[in-house]
């Protein structure tokens, strides 16, 4: 007998958003996500910004601070390629993976954006 794949993580998972609603209502949230797109847009250019540079040191710190933002509002594919692209950058030399990765994680981070600005309408 077969069963069907388990589904893959959403791009946003709403009950982190419910959660926060429940602290601090829509305000909460709209705040949330407000900060989310400034400071996951400047973590994402300095991620690509340091890997033109070959500064894997910086792109570890810019997916680290991007994982926990991309955490806080329940963008869980990014949260998810943000720690791989932590892992490999801590571990590598340098690679093409690597910036194709980097790529993921800026293509994630729209997405999770147009989501996230739908969702706190």
């Amino acid at each position: 007998m077969s069963f069907p794949p388990e589904p893959g993580p959403t791009i946003v998972d709403v009950t982190v958003l419910n959660r926060l609603r429940k602290i601090g209502g829509d305000e909460l949230v709209r705040k949330m996500i407000e900060l989310f797109s400034t400071h996951g847009r400047l973590r994402v250019q300095a991620a690509q910004e340091a890997w033109e540079r070959r500064d894997l040191r910086e792109v570890e710190r810019a997916a680290h601070s991007l994982r926990s933002s991309a955490g806080n509002v329940g963008a869980m594919i990014l949260e998810r390629l943000c720690a791989k692209l932590e892992k490999e950058a801590s571990e590598t030399i340098e690679s093409q993976a690597l910036g194709s990765l980097l790529s993921a994680v800026s293509e994630s981070f729209s997405q999770a954006l147009q989501v996230l600005q739908q969702e706190s309408q």
